[in-house]
């Protein structure tokens, strides 16, 4: 398990935000996605980190970038935070994941 943290984001003065990128895997070898490669979020002085839902991942065959939909974030309105997008891997599956692009933008 790997997570590449983000700096912290300031959205205390923010009515919308959104979370968008583009990302590219291969190596799945049939395996669903969301089981090794997801997108976490926690606000400043918290321990613990929340999963946020990624609406498009690619089907994993190729290194083809796919933008990975709007990912609200009206949750962490008002407060500092930080994302981290996470990895993990088996001994039988072991994916690869490019991300690039990566965007929080008012909505």
């Amino acid at each position: 398990e790997s997570l590449l943290i983000s700096p912290e984001i300031d959205l205390s003065g923010e009515t919308s935000a959104v979370l968008t990128f583009s990302h590219a895997l291969k190596f799945l070898n049939g395996n669903t996605a969301s089981d090794f490669l997801s997108l976490v979020v926690r606000k400043t002085g918290e321990e613990s980190w929340q999963g946020l839902v990624i609406p498009t991942y690619s089907a994993g065959k190729d290194w083809t970038f796919v933008d990975s939909g709007e990912i609200d974030l009206k949750d962490y309105l008002g407060s500092k935070i930080q994302f981290a997008f996470k990895y993990e891997s088996t001994t039988s599956c072991a994916p690869t994941w490019e991300v690039k692009n990566v965007k929080v933008e008012r909505k």
